[in-house]
């Protein structure tokens, strides 16, 4: 992003690219305003002046030490007389700082990504591969990750969701038993179940992690079907965003609790085969061994 200022004070440029400008900058521009600065009779003497004074100002933006930008967030130049502003690559790692903050998926990324992904077997090469294309596809297809307890769903969707967010996608993470119960509980107060629900539907990339997920040997509530339904039926007529999807359960056994959920969730994932389910067996339960 650009920003082009043609300014004779610094209030202006101050305003423009969000900065408080020191009085010490604010000083030398009306020296340069009044003739009274040496080499600057000129409009691009005093543009190269602010350019080079701007650039000289230590910022104070945070998560990153620049020495590019000294921590500005934009970098000045003088290009054909105007003074111009350029958003310093620093600011992509910014944001991606903030959106694994805001994901609630910071502790879970330091333990799993794809370099430490086990793939002893070819079923686990197979679920890899395939989750690695779908960090690199810029479509706004579905990735559905089913199988048993302990068979690496969460590892994978994670170490998916790490690599959307290095690529710039805003992330919200969803523990479905925590988070559908917060939900759930404000059914009946509209403004508070909207406030809840609504950065999981608005959410550039949603990560539902243990979906029906119940205490053992429950079944799946109509809150819980109600719930699934809203968010999923929602996003699937969102084109653009990816929805991210683990759970115990099987493609069918999802087809069976709501075929309309259902339906959706293996619509969005199957044309390039990113519904990846496990066998049902303790075969692959790594906690078990």
């Amino acid at each position: 992003m650009e920003t082009m200022i043609i300014s004779e004070t610094m209030e202006n440029v101050g305003e423009m690219t969000g900065l408080i400008i020191p009085d010490w900058l604010r000083e030398k521009l009306e020296q340069i305003n009044s003739g009274n600065c040496r080499g600057s009779s000129g409009l691009g003497d005093r543009v190269d002046i602010l350019v080079k004074n701007y650039n000289d100002m230590t910022g104070d933006l945070v998560g990153v030490d620049c020495q590019k930008c000294k921590n500005r967030g934009r970098i000045a130049e003088n290009r054909g007389g105007y003074f111009m502003t350029t958003e310093c690559e620093c600011q992509i790692t910014r944001r991606n700082i903030d959106y694994i903050r805001e994901s609630g998926l910071a502790d879970l990324l330091d333990l799993y990504n794809f370099d430490n992904y086990e793939t002893e077997y070819d079923w686990q090469k197979y679920v890899k591969d395939k989750s690695l294309d779908y960090a690199s596809d810029v479509t706004g297809d579905w990735l559905c990750v089913l199988g048993c307890v302990g068979s690496g769903k969460t590892h994978i969707c994670t170490a998916v969701c790490g690599e959307l967010m290095k690529k710039g996608h805003s992330l919200k993470y969803m523990l479905w038993r925590d988070d559908g119960v917060k939900i759930k509980a404000a059914v009946n107060e509209e403004e508070e179940y909207t406030r809840l629900i609504r950065p999981f539907k608005d959410a550039d990339v949603l990560y539902i992690d243990d979906l029906f997920k119940t205490k053992k040997d429950a079944s799946v509530s109509a809150g819980d079907i109600n719930l699934a339904f809203e968010l999923i039926n929602y996003r699937y007529y969102q084109p653009n965003k990816k929805t991210i999807i683990s759970s115990e359960k099987s493609i069918d056994e999802l087809l069976d609790i709501d075929s309309a959920a259902g339906s959706r969730i293996y619509e969005r994932c199957k044309k390039r085969g990113y519904c990846l389910e496990i066998t049902q067996t303790g075969e692959y339960n790594f906690r078990l061994k």
